[in-house]
């Protein structure tokens, strides 16, 4: 972004909205090479102080670059419908946009990665970039210096399950979390999310595999393959809490430590869960629940405290449950939460994000 940052500053969105009626739209292209996610977020941030909505969506399901959209206006259910049949009633524009998978309206909002509610809340300190102080000019500088790049996962993770309502996709299917597609229109999706230039199977097509099956619909069979990659195995532990012993078995997790079971279970939500697909996680909040409590020394009881309060903040909890949780951690002489060595970093990003909530 060195040499065009003038192109993300406050004075440029300023002046681009004067050249736009009340209802216009301003797209804008970032990379996200050579980037980090604070970077993306302060560009998010320069546009919010501008326009009043902000939505972001991945250019290529596999490695693509952002394209920020903003405008005054809110985007209602109506207005997709409006663009949805717009589009239909295009044929070049359909022609054109078909050589690249996107055959509906629908397989364009399928790629949005940060809703407008998402990225008010998630960077609104990351700062303004103006014409009189670029940070941006420099950060992107030591970032091209330095080999930063974006991983997707930084973009498109669990974070956005929370705010699953608020994506596009969400508003313009009110039964969204349920699976509201017939076989033509997921069959669509499932294209234009499917990388074609190389085997990577990419986050968005994993989702849409995911919430597929766990609607129990028949539009789309997990194939053995499918289910492997997915590992479906797993996920009813997320959601719901085992009744005894026995069953964590099915997982070769029996008489395992809460925390080893939290681990897998943990690493599962993080890696297969977001606005697409945004199953509840009842079992996991349960299982750290009763590691808090019944945890074989104050590490492990402590451990689950601060991964259970991170689960907690990502649902965007309230604070009385936050507070909840907390008073279950052990502390020491000095005040803090009793950890291992190894865990001194969770604790401190869980320090962190409470911080940011108090502000």
């Amino acid at each position: 972004m060195t040499g065009v940052d003038l192109l993300f500053t406050q004075e440029f969105y300023r002046l681009a909205k004067e050249h736009l009626s009340g209802n216009g739209i301003l797209v804008q292209w970032a990379h996200i090479y050579s980037s980090n996610d604070r970077m993306i977020g302060m560009i998010l941030n320069t546009i919010r102080s501008q326009f009043k909505h902000c939505h972001i969506f991945i250019s290529d399901p596999g490695l693509g670059d952002c394209l920020f959209v903003a405008t005054d206006r809110y985007l209602s259910a109506d207005d997709l419908e409006r663009a949805a049949a717009r589009f239909d009633s295009n044929p070049k524009v359909r022609e054109s946009l078909g050589k690249i998978a996107l055959d509906s309206v629908d397989s364009v909002l399928i790629r949005e990665i940060w809703s407008d509610l998402y990225s008010s809340e998630r960077f609104s300190d990351a700062g303004i970039q103006t014409m009189d102080y670029p940070r941006l000019h420099y950060i992107a500088g030591k970032s091209f210096f330095t080999g930063d790049n974006v991983a997707f996962n930084q973009l498109f993770n669990a974070a956005s399950a929370a705010y699953s309502d608020d994506f596009l996709m969400a508003r313009k299917y009110d039964n969204w979390r349920d699976f509201p597609l017939s076989k033509e229109a997921f069959d669509i999706l499932l294209a234009s999310v499917t990388n074609r230039k190389t085997p990577y199977h990419s986050a968005l097509e994993k989702s849409l595999k995911l919430k597929a099956c766990l609607a129990g619909s028949d539009v789309y069979l997990l194939s053995e393959e499918d289910k492997k990659k997915l590992e479906t195995h797993l996920i009813s532990f997320v959601m719901h809490f085992p009744e005894n012993e026995e069953e964590w078995d099915k997982i070769a997790l029996k008489n395992a430590s809460f925390r080893k079971k939290a681990e897998v279970l943990l690493s599962y939500e993080e890696r297969f869960r977001n606005w697409i697909v945004p199953y509840p996680v009842e079992g996991l909040k349960e299982l750290l629940k009763n590691g808090m409590v019944r945890g074989e020394d104050i590490y492990e009881k402590n451990w689950c405290v601060l991964h259970l309060i991170r689960l907690l903040l990502r649902e965007r909890a309230d604070k009385e449950q936050l507070r909840a949780a907390a008073d279950f951690a052990v502390r020491g002489t000095d005040g803090e939460i009793t950890v291992k060595e190894e865990d001194r970093l969770l604790l401190k990003i869980v320090k962190s994000a409470l911080s940011q909530i108090r502000k």
